[in-house]
């Protein structure tokens, strides 16, 4: 980003976002990114794609997106937390205070993706994709796993509620 010609669009603005969020405390860093992200981007559902473990074959609607893709076509929850992630590693805020949840959230009865993000005072922050920020664990949400660049947290799938065909293929 040294050359402000080849900075187009989205990019300058994500460059103005660390130049100027490099200053400031770590709660103002994440207020700052948690608004950009949300405000900045449009929601955007993943294609289904088809895939089986064993002889069970079920829809998958997952796909990642790296941060131009997301800032550039817009994404889902995953997408939301992980660009929110990667903004914040570009303001220095370090990798072991930073993780991607994927949660189950009861009410709608579907998996969603949010990020924790750890203060220095010790208190945590959940980001989700609507604005909201939380300092603990809704009641709607249950913790399946956690990933960050070094480590993955698994918070166990036995309240989960996945599909009895996915249940028993992993039994297999």
């Amino acid at each position: 980003m040294k050359d402000e010609s080849t900075c187009k669009g989205r990019l300058r603005s994500v460059k103005l976002l660390v130049e100027r969020g490099n200053t400031l405390s770590r709660k103002r860093k994440v207020d700052l990114v948690n608004r950009f992200v949300n405000r900045f981007t449009k929601y955007r559902s993943d294609n289904r794609q088809s895939t089986s473990i064993g002889d069970v074959e079920f829809q998958v609607r997952q796909e990642w997106s790296s941060l131009l893709q997301f800032l550039r076509l817009g994404g889902d929850c995953e997408d939301y937390a992980t660009a929110k992630y990667q903004l914040l590693r570009l303001l220095d805020v370090p990798v072991d205070d930073l993780r991607v949840v994927v949660v189950y959230d009861r009410f709608e009865r579907e998996h969603h993706a949010i990020l924790g993000v750890m203060h220095e005072d010790d208190t945590v922050m959940l980001l989700d994709t609507d604005n909201s920020t939380y300092s603990k664990r809704p009641s709607k949400y249950r913790f399946v796993y956690g990933v960050n660049e070094q480590y993955v947290w698994d918070y166990g799938t036995k309240n989960t509620r996945l599909s009895r065909r996915v249940r028993q293929a992993l039994s297999d």
